[in-house]
């Protein structure tokens, strides 16, 4: 999902054509509120979405490796203990 987030967020920026000159050439200041405001809110989901990859990458290594290191017997336990 975070993935799936971090692309979308980044295509807006693809779909943003926003002629700078053009907008701050008319003097509508709402044009150009909205237009940083949709750049911004591209930006944080961008950055959610990698920060969501990333500590997902990092929960998932650290769960097989502590499982991995007691044994087989313990990683039994743990799914049945999951599964109830």
């Amino acid at each position: 999902v975070g993935a799936l987030t971090a692309a979308t967020s980044l295509s807006t920026f693809d779909n943003f054509s926003g002629d700078w000159d053009a907008i701050y050439g008319t003097g509508n200041y709402l044009e150009i509120i909205l237009s940083y405001t949709y750049l911004i809110f591209a930006a944080v989901g961008s950055i959610s979405g990698l920060h969501t990859v990333l500590v997902f990458s990092l929960v998932t290594m650290y769960g097989r490796t502590a499982i991995g290191i007691s044994g087989s017997q313990e990683y039994e336990f743990f799914l049945q203990a999951c599964s109830s």
